[in-house]
């Protein structure tokens, strides 16, 4: 150990001392001050920031209400119970946030499609704040309400919807009916691109020239939802999409979920499937319609008819998620990430409806989308033969049933 035995040496290191003693001091002190949560120019309005939601809940007309948060009180409350305990927090804050108020900023958002800046003026916090509040809110939706929203598909469910699909529209052996819809985001950063972990990369640019995420969906005869992918890159928004998609990997790994292939009257077997277009079909468990000049007799024709009738329930689906959540009737201000999250919480919400009521009757409070959302670029293309034989063999069937078209 070295000793320091010059005088002058000695004091420059006690001068050195004093000197980090006293930013030391100074640190602590700058720690025990309490710091500011609320901005100032936001305190007059802490006390009545959510004045107009109380008062709405509490009031005697519940249009209002639905009007400010596309909910009635007591949906309002139903979804709370559900979530609220998520939603709770410790009042370490200054001017906390309560777990009905979050639930709010959360349905105004996706309700009414009031972007960051209009939530923070309305509520008087920061966009920070609001941002934080909506991902939050999404999660607990997501982690809640997944099970209850997506019960597990069995065989015996799915023949529920083929009888269904037969009653209310003369097509047989239909389970599930499949599309696919541009969802417009916000530019992504780094150049609209979005670094994949195998060193791609991927552009939300879509064919439309808009940026956007691909939701892909089967749904039932009652608009119920029953599988999804959400947020695949624009880009890749072409039919060819599906065979990358989960609801693809999930239907091959788990066929024996469809019903026993049997005869349909006399025209031989034809195997349960799923309703889809433009070039969507690609497995002998989906079937497309006869695709333009192929299209060339009257009994064809008639096929595609009744195919379509039944199909557009999917396209109706994707209207009322829309009508219902005026979020995506605009380009989400949120990264692809997010962007998915966020559609996989308004599922979840459009599907605890449909299982419990007429969704067809529900949307009905809501205004339509004055733009509807955008499909997938369609691929044309014939189609596996297994799904070609089915087809032929509907169309025989409705020729039995109701006669040759020339």
């Amino acid at each position: 150990m070295a000793v320091v035995n010059n005088p002058r040496e000695v004091a420059a290191m006690l001068d050195c001392i004093d000197s980090m003693v006293d930013v030391l001091e100074y640190l602590n002190e700058s720690r025990r001050k309490r710091r500011t949560y609320v901005r100032p120019e936001h305190v007059p309005f802490l006390e009545t920031r959510f004045r107009d939601f109380d008062e709405y809940l509490s009031s005697q007309t519940p249009e209002s209400f639905l009007q400010y948060t596309r909910l009635y009180p007591d949906e309002f409350e139903k979804l709370f119970e559900h979530l609220g305990g998520r939603l709770h927090h410790a009042s370490t804050h200054a001017a906390p946030i309560g777990a009905r108020q979050r639930l709010c900023i959360y349905m105004r958002f996706v309700g009414n499609g009031f972007n960051f800046t209009n939530l923070s003026e309305e509520f008087s916090c920061g966009k920070a704040t609001v941002s934080a509040i909506v991902s939050e809110v999404i999660e607990a939706i997501i982690e809640s309400e997944t099970h209850n929203a997506f019960p597990p598909i069995t065989r015996s469910y799915l023949e529920q919807v083929a009888a269904k699909t037969q009653e209310l529209y003369d097509y047989p052996r239909a389970v599930g009916f499949l599309d696919g819809r541009h969802v417009a985001i916000k530019k992504p950063k780094a150049l609209g691109s979005l670094q994949k972990p195998n060193g791609g990369i991927e552009e939300y640019l879509n064919y439309k020239n808009f940026q956007s995420i691909v939701l892909l969906a089967i749904c039932d005869a009652d608009y119920r939802f029953l599988l999804f992918d959400v947020g695949m890159p624009g880009t890749l928004g072409d039919s060819s999409i599906f065979r990358s998609s989960s609801i693809y990997t999930f239907l091959k790994e788990c066929d024996d979920l469809f019903p026993e292939t049997t005869d349909l009257g006399s025209v031989g077997p034809v195997q349960y499937h799923i309703l889809t277009d433009d070039g969507l079909g690609q497995g002998a468990r989906y079937v497309e319609p006869f695709p333009g000049r192929t299209a060339d007799t009257g009994s064809k024709q008639r096929f595609n008819k009744k195919h379509g009738c039944a199909r557009r329930v999917i396209d109706t689906a994707f209207e009322f998620l829309q009508r219902r959540f005026a979020v995506l009737q605009k380009p989400l201000q949120l990264e692809p990430l997010r962007g998915g999250r966020l559609v996989t919480s308004l599922l979840i919400l459009h599907n605890l409806i449909a299982w419990k009521q007429d969704v067809a009757k529900y949307v009905e409070r809501y205004p339509p989308p004055t733009e509807p959302l955008i499909g997938l670029q369609p691929i044309p293309q014939a189609g596996p033969a297994q799904a070609r034989q089915a087809r032929d063999r509907i169309v025989q069937h409705y020729d039995n049933l109701y006669g040759v078209l020339l």
